[in-house]
């Protein structure tokens, strides 16, 4: 074996390894971003404050003014406004990309239920029973009980 044909083998073998090291640095999440402690619970405010996916994206913007959380949310806002699709689901992947959370796909199969719902006007089982609690209020004390919806 000459030096010529070791250094080709050793060029392969190097370009081999550094292929893998690319493919587990994709895979295993080399540019995923950690989401902060609060995020689970700041997406579910916004939402019941705002009422859409949008405004949700507003306020939770203005919730993290700067750093990488920011530039997800402006990702995802500009992928609702400007896509050809404008759909909910590539929307929360450019939100949050962790799928190994199992309470971030919850709130988000959630949140794009309600939108659905409230595309065909559909009611919410929630909203059904909470009116159900208020007609047993109602029986109970013979007052109407009068709760704000939040549309």
């Amino acid at each position: 074996m000459n030096e010529n044909q070791l250094m080709g083998y050793l060029l392969v073998l190097f370009s081999i390894v550094f292929f893998l090291l690319c493919i587990c640095y994709i895979c295993f999440g080399g540019d995923k971003q950690k989401l902060p402690a609060n995020f689970l619970e700041e997406i579910k405010k916004a939402y019941t404050r705002s009422g859409n996916v949008r405004d949700m994206l507003v306020l939770l913007k203005k919730h993290y003014p700067k750093g990488k959380v920011h530039k997800r949310i402006l990702s995802a806002e500009k992928y609702l406004l400007h896509s050809r699709y404008r759909d909910f689901e590539t929307t929360f992947k450019y939100l949050a990309d962790d799928t190994k959370h199992p309470e971030l796909k919850v709130i988000y199969r959630k949140i794009m239920k309600h939108e659905v719902m409230k595309q065909r006007r559909l009611r919410c089982k929630e909203q059904d029973k909470q009116q159900q609690e208020n007609r047993n209020k109602q029986t109970v004390t013979g007052k109407p009980q009068y709760v704000s919806s939040n549309k």
